[in-house]
């Protein structure tokens, strides 16, 4: 049903260099045509390449920019956590200070060679007022979230 195709190969040889040739030289006149083109308008060549990339630039951030995502405001607790912590730490400065007062007022008292019934006074009240920033020191501490997270780490 099917008849066997006899071909030369050398005929085929032949048709496939012809082929090759014509495609080589529409190639090469095509080449030849757009290089005298370049050569002949470089200023138009240039001006199409920089529009080209100003035209990609402009795409680039308008069209292709990603949307834009709502702002996600902070946790609440976070900010009470901050809020708090301001005034943890003005409490402290303070309860420092006052420290530093009542360690100056020991060490006038240590410095004398006797102690009067006053100075001894003076000495428990000024050891009670340490304890008692000591205790609300601690009492503070024991109030801060912060704290309490890190304790049970």
């Amino acid at each position: 049903m099917s008849k066997k195709i006899h071909s030369d190969p050398q005929d085929l040889e032949k048709v496939e260099e012809k082929s090759e040739g014509a495609v080589n030289e529409m190639l090469s006149n095509r080449m030849k045509m757009f290089k005298s083109f370049i050569e002949s308008r470089p200023k138009t060549v240039y001006a199409c390449m920089v529009g080209s990339i100003a035209l990609s630039a402009i795409i680039a951030f308008t069209v292709m920019k990603p949307p834009k995502q709502p702002v996600k405001t902070g946790d609440p607790s976070v900010a009470s956590l901050v809020t708090t912590g301001f005034g943890n730490l003005a409490s402290t400065a303070t309860a420092f200070g006052d420290l530093l007062e009542l360690q100056a007022a020991i060490n006038g008292l240590l410095d004398k060679d006797s102690l009067t019934m006053a100075d001894s006074l003076l000495l428990d009240s000024t050891l009670t007022r340490m304890q008692q920033i000591e205790n609300q020191m601690k009492a503070l501490n024991s109030t801060n979230p912060k704290n309490n997270m890190q304790d049970e780490d």
